[in-house]
């Protein structure tokens, strides 16, 4: 994402926030400014630590328990959306 991108999904992410209320989306991206707020709005949600939910042995269950999440230092992953921890960093 270029600088002005970056400014306009920080512009949305307060309205990123309250769309989420407390729950990660899984439509959260780096593609557009939108889809970057909801991304960072996401980090926010973090739990510390690497998730162990059981549902990650199951591939396909794990792919759509899964949200992505991103900082504007250009940390970013998957966080599991039952427990909020970490299942793949980037």
């Amino acid at each position: 994402m270029n600088n002005d991108q970056i400014r306009d999904a920080k512009a949305l992410l307060p309205m990123a926030r309250s769309m989420l209320d407390g729950k990660p989306t899984t439509s959260a991206s780096d593609g557009a400014p939108q889809q970057f707020a909801l991304a960072m709005a996401n980090a926010e949600l973090l739990s510390p630590g690497w998730c162990l939910c059981p549902a990650r042995a199951d591939v396909d269950t794990a792919i759509l328990e899964q949200a992505y999440f991103a900082r504007l230092d250009g940390g970013h992953g998957w966080l599991c959306t039952r427990c909020r921890k970490i299942t793949q960093t980037g």
